[in-house]
């Protein structure tokens, strides 16, 4: 075979050097533009970044690719650039990981959606299905946890704790129903016993004249809990 055509069908070699001089026009590129610039395969041009290092963004479904020279990472191992994100430490498994085993307690996913400028919803599910987080649920939300008991557990109670001493609305009534005083149970269950027929807003009245104050919605899962619903149709 003709040398000439040997040499056109080996693919073409590139040096880091090169592909540095590209990351010093452009701070963060795809893969695709890497090998267009540079004329050879997206192979080739993640063979010399592996060898130099490089970091891939978390968001834009880590298309986009910088180098250490470039990347001018924060305290916390961020770093933006227009609007692609990057972070030190890896992807978005690794840095929700990070996050949530080094929090004091916790994240919901609207924390993590403000903290990391991307829609972590979808990832937190995969997360947790395969172990790598741990979620509870409070009302109608989950917060993510360590998967280490004693950790999660520590979290578990910071985050109850700071639920109570802001008064956030729909977390606070969960923990209020979860925690239902036992003498109120004995008043409500009283009530019931004296007029089977009672729902549970007309019990709420009734304690409610007797300087009893309470909420329906607790109320409801005291009726939940004692199949008081199924018992006054009885």
């Amino acid at each position: 075979m003709d040398n000439s055509i040997l040499v056109k069908m080996r693919p073409k070699q590139i040096k880091i050097e090169d592909i540095l001089e590209m990351f010093k026009e452009q701070k963060v590129m795809t893969l695709s533009a890497l090998s267009g610039k540079a004329k050879c395969s997206g192979k080739t041009i993640l063979r010399r970044l592996k060898e130099h290092g490089y970091y891939t963004s978390y968001n834009m479904n880590g298309k986009y690719y910088t180098i250490p020279e470039i990347a001018a990472f924060d305290e916390c191992g961020f770093w933006k650039y227009d609007d692609v994100y990057f972070n030190k430490f890896g992807g978005l498994r690794e840095i929700m990981k990070r996050m949530i085993e080094s929090s004091e307690m916790g994240y919901t996913v609207d924390e993590l959606n403000k903290k990391l400028n991307v829609n972590c919803g979808s990832h937190v599910m995969t997360f947790v299905r395969e172990g790598i987080i741990a979620r509870r649920k409070y009302g109608g939300f989950y917060v993510y946890f360590s998967t280490d008991k004693k950790k999660q557990n520590s979290q578990a109670g910071k985050k109850e704790q700071h639920i109570r001493a802001n008064e956030i609305p729909e977390l606070d009534e969960y923990l209020s129903i979860r925690n239902i005083n036992e003498k109120l149970i004995i008043n409500v269950l009283t009530e019931f016993i004296n007029n089977r027929k009672a729902t549970p807003e007309e019990v709420k009245d009734i304690l409610k004249n007797k300087n009893i104050l309470t909420k329906k919605e607790i109320v409801d899962e005291i009726f939940r809990r004692y199949d008081l619903f199924k018992k006054k149709t009885q």
